[in-house]
């Protein structure tokens, strides 16, 4: 077999091909079977094959195995069938792609025959057809790209694109009427033999586990052959449109997805309705709901279309002048399947034993290609949000990978220290503080080690490592109020505890049990809002309000839920929980009567606390502190002085539950006062 510069000589036979079709657009081609088993062709269709990777088909040869067996050897064997006429397609293996939303998308494998015959087919007939294909058609066409169809939409709707059919053909690929793409083939090409093989890559049916179906209806979704037949039957819509419908709006089409821009709303009414008519002369069904027309005027809607969002937006010249701009940017669903292929690259359990090096080598390809695809000069902030994701990503793994070492330390000394196991001596609670401080030892001892032993992934110049104003100013901003609020508890049992020695010892007692109890009981709670800080920061930089107030609902419901089982608790087992601390019975009675009316704020302060957390995290220190400031000294304090010379020292109880309510109402208009203030309405 001949295969020296198979390149240059394919590309030669294409473009004979593509200017012979183009010079007469009724002329038939009735010898193309023999270009097919060219020795030239059948080698740059393995090659193409071979650089596409892919799975193995129903026989379960693979591309290693074909190497393996001599791969000219396996070419001759190719060539001598088709020339026999004795090739026959094998069915198609079907396996279940999961989606994000939950659902499955069917995917055809053929084999790597069948693969690179579709290949070899591909390279002989595309030319024919290309010759005849419309601009407005960019999907899987040589020299066209998803960037340029992105263009021409961007300049489209800045050009009073002010309305778009945002058009969705219901599952095209299962409903492509086989007997009209075999006339449209027909129409260009006379050769019986490309015709047949055509028709039995089409019939050849699709394999599932044991169940061999055969369908009149619909070609393979991961065919070789399979988008140049959906171009082909689909250049009918493009031709009609070029006909009868460039007086209502721009076609853009890649595939079977396709966008109309429109001047003004009859324009697109008219445009959807021709459209429809186009769909039903192909035996097509545009999506009821999914397909839509969507106003740009005023920046309220916006669409997607091939990974983008595009929306206009106002913007500003270096004059200070506003103008309205066509912004394209990930879509919700591109971000989802970006941040879900980062984690399953970097979050996985089992990757805590890889090298970094290895995680960053296998996920930069995939950054590159994001890159190149999604980067434009409107969507700089969403690709900053992306690399932010990345970043918190590795540094997640990275903490994980490290502090094992302290983790496992501390669980493992933690009962030999307090019980006296082993050799170790019995020290009580003193035994899990020191190994409290030796697991914390032995994760800084761990980080030194990775830290000296290979490369920072990140390096500091000089010129950065001293930071600017502005910075230290924002650090601070959240800083401050952050030490205040750590500080403002102590200051208010300082001051509590003042009071209530007045009254009686086993008040102050009665109080410090309770705190304990707090802490166990927030612990948990706080947990969650601690999670919530850095997304709903990243949220908020990304200028997504939805996700900012789910995300923020989300949280106020766990946390509600936590304080809930915490308020049951302390209204049935108040005397147990309050004698786990003290012997003493008329303490043990007192105490349980206080925690039952302390709890009945437990519920109500998730708000104030998660409204805190959710400043915080969006970088809001100051109206954090507010609410802290109301919870620990403005209203506490003034209520449990008045209540105690009121009613008496035991009063003093419901001043946390006045509290409670009190903060919670202002907690919320601080908060949805703030995000009002800050961030735009929801896109």
């Amino acid at each position: 077999m001949q295969t020296n510069n198979s390149k240059e000589k394919v590309r030669q036979l294409q473009n004979k091909l593509y200017l012979t079709a183009k010079k007469c657009d009724s002329r038939r081609f009735h010898a193309l079977y023999d270009k097919v088993y060219r020795d030239d062709v059948l080698f740059e269709a393995w090659k193409r094959v071979k650089a596409n990777k892919g799975s193995s088909g129903v026989d379960g040869i693979g591309i290693e195995d074909i190497e393996e067996m001599g791969i000219e050897k396996y070419l001759s064997e190719i060539k001598s069938e088709l020339m026999d006429g004795k090739y026959k397609p094998s069915p198609v293996k079907r396996v279940m792609i999961p989606k994000p939303d939950g659902s499955e998308r069917p995917l055809g494998i053929p084999t790597v025959k069948d693969r690179i015959v579709q290949m070899a087919a591909k390279i002989a007939i595309e030319p024919v057809f290309e010759a005849d294909f419309r601009d407005c058609s960019y999907g899987f066409r040589p020299k066209r790209s998803a960037r340029q169809a992105l263009e021409v939409v961007r300049k489209a709707c800045n050009n009073k694109g002010y309305y778009v059919v945002d058009a969705d053909i219901e599952k095209f690929f299962d409903n492509v009427n086989q007997d009209k793409l075999m006339k449209l083939a027909e129409q260009r090409i006379s050769d019986r033999r490309i015709l047949k093989l055509i028709r039995q890559w089409l019939v050849s049916g699709v394999l599932y586990g044991n169940v061999l179906t055969i369908s009149e209806l619909g070609t393979s979704q991961g065919s070789v052959i399979s988008p140049l037949l959906a171009n082909i039957y689909l250049n009918t819509l493009d031709r009609l449109w070029e006909k009868y419908g460039l007086t209502h709006g721009i076609l853009v089409r890649y595939a079977d997805d396709t966008v109309i821009i429109c001047k003004n709303k009859k324009n697109a009414n008219h445009a959807l309705n021709l459209l429809q008519y186009i769909m039903a002369k192909l035996d097509l069904k545009l999506h009821p709901v999914k397909t839509k027309i969507v106003s740009m005027w005023d920046g309220k809607e916006g669409f997607d279309f091939l990974g983008m969002h595009h929306r206009r937006m106002t913007t500003e010249t270096s004059k200070g002048q506003l103008y309205k701009e066509t912004y394209q940017y990930p879509s919700r669903k591109a971000m989802r399947k970006m941040k879900v292929e980062i984690k399953r690259n970097v979050n996985s359990r089992s990757l805590l034993i890889a090298k970094e090096e290895d995680l960053i080598k296998n996920l930069n390809p995939k950054i590159t290609g994001w890159k190149n695809y999604y980067s434009t000069k409107t969507n700089e902030k969403w690709m900053q949000a992306l690399d932010w994701y990345i970043i918190c990503t590795f540094t997640r793994w990275y903490n994980k990978k490290h502090l094992l070492g302290g983790c496992v330390t501390n669980i493992i000394l933690d009962p030999m220290l307090i019980f006296g196991l082993a050799f170790f001596p019995k020290m009580g609670i003193a035994g899990a503080a020191l190994a409290t401080g030796v697991g914390q030892l032995v994760s800084l001892i761990v980080y030194l080690v990775f830290y000296f032993r290979g490369p920072v992934p990140v390096k500091l110049e000089a010129r950065y490592k001293i930071p600017g104003g502005n910075t230290v100013k924002k650090l601070y901003g959240i800083g401050i109020p952050a030490i205040l609020n750590l500080a403002l508890p102590s200051v208010m049992i300082f001051v509590l505890n003042g009071l209530l020695a007045q009254y009686s010892r086993s008040y102050v007692v009665i109080l410090g049990i309770y705190y304990k109890l707090q802490t166990f009981l927030y612990f948990p709670a706080s947990g969650i809002i601690q999670g919530m800080r850095p997304v709903i920061g990243y949220n908020f930089g990304a200028e997504e309000r939805e996700r900012v107030g789910k995300i923020y609902k989300i949280t106020l419901a766990m946390a509600g839920v936590i304080m809930a089982a915490g308020t049951v608790l302390c209204l049935t087992i108040s005397n147990t929980l309050i004698g786990a601390f003290t012997d003493n019975a008329e303490t043990i009675a007192e105490g349980g009567a206080a925690l039952r009316i302390i709890s009945a704020g437990f519920i109500v302060s998730t708000v104030s606390v998660t409204a805190s957390g959710a400043l915080e995290g969006i970088g809001m220190g100051v109206q954090s502190l507010v609410i802290s400031l109301l919870r620990y000294i403005v209203v506490i304090l003034p209520s449990a002085f008045i209540l105690c010379h009121l009613f008496g020292g035991g009063a003093v109880w419901n001043a946390f539950w006045i509290t409670e309510f009190a903060a919670a109402v202002v907690a919320e208009i601080v908060y949805r006062g703030t995000i009002k203030r800050t961030m735009p309405k929801p896109r």
